[in-house]
């Protein structure tokens, strides 16, 4: 069984406001994107993303199916694409 080292690189940042308060002033939220990578040979992981709720500090994990899991860091994320992958 082979370890995939996950690293990631940010794609893009988006500010909403949404309707519902996220517990920033005035609602406004951002949202970061950010794209998974196989550190050792610096090739994106096809279908897996993650993105970062800033005002709830929550990195949802998105894979080729779609949304997978919550999770509290990039480190867990990285943990948690790595055994997915990894079988």
């Amino acid at each position: 069984m082979t370890t995939i080292n996950v690293m990631f690189t940010p794609l893009s940042t988006v500010t909403t406001f949404p309707e519902r308060f996220y517990g920033t002033p005035m609602g406004i939220n951002i949202v970061t994107w950010y794209q998974a990578i196989d550190r050792d040979s610096n090739a994106d992981i096809t279908g897996w993303t993650v993105s970062r709720n800033h005002a709830i500090n929550e990195f949802v994990i998105n894979g080729p199916s779609g949304h997978i899991a919550s999770v509290a860091s990039l480190p867990a994320a990285s943990e948690y694409i790595s055994q997915s992958i990894s079988g």
